[in-house]
Formats: structure tokens, sequence, C-alpha cells
């Protein structure tokens, strides 16, 4: 009887023991970093920090990519916006019952023209350019590159051919004001 009575009661306490596990209630956790990312045009990586107490997923649509999601860490690659409009993405992050939505907005490709005048001079004025916000880079042609600035000119070693190249954005027009020995033009929009 001394035995049932001491097997009945660990039987309780073993119970007792379990319910109290049971009863621990873990309050889930999910906190993101962000809720909004603005992006410019160019494909890029992006990290968005969380701390969570359990297994995190992540959705997204086809121009974001989930790289890897670990460490409290997502990371995404977002491809180039060439669509000529602003565009947005709602990256969803999961964890248990709870969720966080990111949206990525990430800016048009802007309009980009490429002039490239081929020459014999020592001496090359950068056309006049017309547009608002106007930007842009210059090659040369003889291995020096710099940002585009008004009424920039270069001058080379010699006159041997080359071709400079100017990368506009912004740019609606533009006027070679002094023509001298450019001998092509090449004009991609």
């Amino acid at each position: 009887m001394r035995r049932l009575m001491f097997a009945m009661a660990m039987l309780l306490v073993a119970i007792g023991c379990k319910k109290s596990k049971i009863d621990e209630v873990v309050e889930p956790k999910l906190i993101v970093d962000v809720q909004t990312i603005d992006l410019s045009y160019k494909a890029q990586g992006v990290e968005i920090l969380y701390d969570s107490n359990l297994k995190v997923e992540v959705s997204s649509i086809f121009w974001v990519v989930v790289d890897s999601v670990e460490g409290g860490k997502i990371v995404l690659t977002v491809m180039e916006n060439g669509t000529g409009a602003l565009r947005s993405a709602k990256v969803v992050i999961t964890a248990g019952e709870l969720s966080h939505t990111v949206t990525i907005n990430q800016q048009p490709k802007p309009d980009m023209m490429t002039l490239g005048l081929g020459h014999r001079s020592k001496y090359l004025d950068s056309p006049v350019w017309g547009g608002e916000s106007l930007s842009g880079t210059i090659d040369w042609g003889d291995g020096t590159q710099e940002p585009y600035s008004e009424g920039i000119s270069h001058e080379y070693a010699d006159s041997e051919p080359r071709t400079a190249r100017f990368e506009m954005l912004g740019a609606e027009s533009f006027r070679i004001e002094r023509v001298g020995d450019i001998e092509s033009v090449e004009l991609t929009l």
C-alpha cells in the first residue's frame, strides 16, 4: 500500500511539473528596425535588422530578392529600376502569427543622353546642355574622367584621334558651339 501511495504521489508531482512547463507561455516577439526604405534606381543590396524569438520568414516580389535571413539580419538584393516610373514593393516579415511590412520605394532610372564626339583636337569644349537637374560624367577619351560642370573644357597632350563621351542625366538638348576638329557625332538616348 505504501508503494502504491508513493507511486501515486510521484505521478502527481510529475503531472504537476509537466503542467507548470506547459503553463509557461513564451510571448512571441518581432521587432523590425524600419518601415520604409527609399532607394535610387540602381541595383543594390539592402539589409533589414530584426529581433525575434521565433523563426522569421520573408516574402517579397520578383525585383526584390531575399538573399538570406539569419542572425537578426535580412539581406535583400533590389534590381535596377529601368521602368521609367517609381515602383514600390512590400516585404512582409513574419514570425509565428506576428508580421511586419517594410515598403521599398525605388526611383525610376532618369533619362540619360550619351553623346560621343570623335575629334582630332588638342582642345575640346563640352557642349552646352539644356535640361533640368543636369548631372553627368565626361570621359575625355585620353584616360581622363570627371563630373560634368557648366563651361568645362579639356586640353589634350596631342591631336591624335579620340572620342570624348558625355553621359548626361536630365539632358533634353545640347549645342556644340565650336565644331572645330569634330569628325563624328554619336547620340544615344
